[in-house]
């Protein structure tokens, strides 16, 4: 084969320099201290000129070390002597070189990008920030950018970017360009083109990013990707996460599982809205533990889009516990609220108390009412008037008008048309809070039921509507949607109005089943034999006919 003699060895030049041959870097010194006392805005061009030669010669000797420093020196002073537009053209030209070192590319884009980041008009707090282990490439120093407008970061970043295009040592530097441009972007109120300029970006495949960068680019794309109301690219950025990672950096899982809450609002599942919730309280009781109160306050405001004013443990506490009360009736359900009060039974009882009380009485085998009915006037809890019914998950909506979107003019954002697929009665949508509460409702209607089933063996429809607020056919669906999910076993007799519980053994019934399918098992088992015999006698005749007719 042709690749026989080919070793790692020989592709070091695609990757890496070549080894330098000779130090130049006193030549380099004395000419910069000897021309940077005579350059002016008059000789700048004839200096650089003369610079430029003595690049190549340190070029030639794969001197990086010296080139980094005259290349540096050259941008600058075409910066100073000249214009921004003289600085790019000797930026091109010092990247286009043949044999130009990778080092030496790599020096001058981040010159530029320091530019950047000095800039006035670039604003990047989540990245300044580092009291969390940030980054400095993103933080600002105290020297004065070149860059006087937006439109100057623009042409920097549009040429930065054709240097960098194609490169794979420096896909790092293009990202966080894309990241300045993108927010470039939305202060302009261009946020659907911010957000296209992030969408493709692969940074998962950077291998020379840090992995806490990673996933503030990610949260980044899905800031953008959510203010867009692009649900499908945001869970697509959402599933690039590692949630196990995360954990190590609670200020990011803050604001991830924020996300996801609109998310899975959008998309009407109220169990994984209800698994953010925990997530986000595991997070504060850690900050908490940790003594770094200051988690939540230290991220910017225009990354925290959470709808509430304020995200604290009792929001938290109350969004899982009522968001699991809008899940479907099961077993499931009822061990999760029990496994949550057990958890977390200290901070129930410091922060909201009632909240201890409802799960005692939803999870005990009594009925829970909550509404009087025409017929009977109960004892309704105290704490549902005056805590669960004004709670901001039953108070406020969770739409995206709500999302904090200082850069957007328009906020007349609708609700989506979408509804929660698991209640039959009427069209519920999760993002909206009076739709919550009816749901709220409709679930303890339904745990009612279930608890009917095993108080009664045969009652009346007049006799339910007695106890509860429901009319005859939502009681009729209602009953149908439980025995569906086999809550119970029920029998409905229409003309008579009423219904007849069974309490059929589940040991026999998964004897019937098992028994049923093996019987079918067998009549199958019988077809593949007949069919093998009806085969062979077919074969046998065929041979038989061409036996006869060659003996004829």
């Amino acid at each position: 084969m042709m690749t026989e003699g080919i070793h790692l060895t020989d592709l070091d030049s695609l990757v890496k320099d070549p080894k330098c041959v000779e130090d130049l870097r006193d030549l380099v010194n004395e000419n910069i201290d000897k021309y940077s006392k005579q350059i002016n805005s008059e000789n700048s061009s004839q200096i650089l000129e003369i610079m430029l030669q003595i690049e190549k010669r340190c070029r030639q000797a794969f001197d990086g070390d010296s080139l980094c420093i005259l290349a540096e020196k050259i941008i600058i002073w075409s910066e100073k002597y000249g214009s921004l537009d003289t600085s790019l053209e000797y930026l091109q030209l010092l990247c286009k070189k043949r044999g130009q070192l990778k080092k030496v590319i790599s020096h001058i884009i981040h010159i530029f990008m320091k530019w950047l980041i000095d800039c006035e008009y670039i604003k990047i707090e989540w990245f300044e920030s580092n009291n969390h282990g940030e980054l400095n490439i993103f933080a600002k120093s105290n020297e004065h950018s070149p860059l006087i407008s937006t439109e100057d970061c623009i042409k920097v970043i549009t040429a930065l970017n054709e240097i960098t295009k194609g490169k794979i040592y420096l896909e790092l530097e293009a990202a966080r360009l894309m990241i300045i441009l993108s927010r470039i972007k939305e202060s302009q109120n261009k946020v659907k083109e911010a957000s296209n300029i992030l969408e493709d970006i692969t940074i998962e495949t950077i291998g020379n990013m840090e992995i806490k960068e990673k996933y503030q680019y990610i949260l980044e794309q899905m800031r953008l990707a959510l203010l867009c109301k692009d649900f499908v690219r945001l869970q697509i950025f959402a599933k690039k996460i590692n949630t196990k990672v995360l954990d190590n950096y609670n200020d990011l899982k803050l604001i991830y599982h924020q996300y996801l809450i609109y998310l899975w609002l959008y998309e009407q599942e109220p169990y994984e809205i209800a698994q953010c919730y925990a997530n986000l309280l595991d997070s504060l009781i850690t900050s908490s533990s940790s003594d770094n109160l200051d988690t939540f306050s230290s991220i910017p405001n225009h990354i925290k889009i959470f709808s509430y004013p304020k995200l604290d443990i009792s929001l938290c506490i109350e969004g899982f516990i009522f968001y699991m009360v809008l899940v479907p009736c099961s077993e499931i359900k009822d061990n999760e609220l029990a496994r949550f009060k057990k958890k977390y039974i200290k901070y129930i009882q410091q922060k909201i108390p009632y909240c201890e009380y409802f799960i005692d009485n939803y999870l005990n085998k009594e009925v829970l009412f909550f509404e009087n009915t025409k017929f009977f006037t109960y004892s309704i809890p105290s704490y549902f008037e005056q805590h669960i019914k004004k709670s901001d998950i039953f108070v406020r909506d969770s739409n995206i008008e709500y999302i904090r979107m200082d850069c957007l003019d328009n906020r007349n954002m609708l609700v989506p048309k979408m509804y929660y697929q698991y209640h039959k009665r009427c069209k519920i949508n999760l993002c909206i809070a009076s739709d919550r509460l009816k749901l709220f409702l409709h679930r303890i209607q339904q745990r009612n039921l279930c608890i009917f089933s095993r108080y009664y063996r045969t009652i009346t429809f007049e006799r339910i509507q007695e106890l509860i607020n429901i009319d005859e056919v939502d009681l009729q669906i209602e009953v149908n949607d439980l025995i569906e999910r086999r809550l119970f076993s029920a029998k409905i007799n229409q003309p008579e109005r009423y219904i007849h519980f069974n309490y059929s053994d589940n040991s026999n019934s998964t004897f019937v089943f098992n028994k049923y399918h093996s019987n079918i098992k067998d009549i199958l088992n019988k077809l593949d034999l007949v069919n093998d015999l009806i085969s062979s006698d077919q074969m046998i005749h065929q041979f038989r006919v061409k036996r006869d007719a060659t003996h004829a």
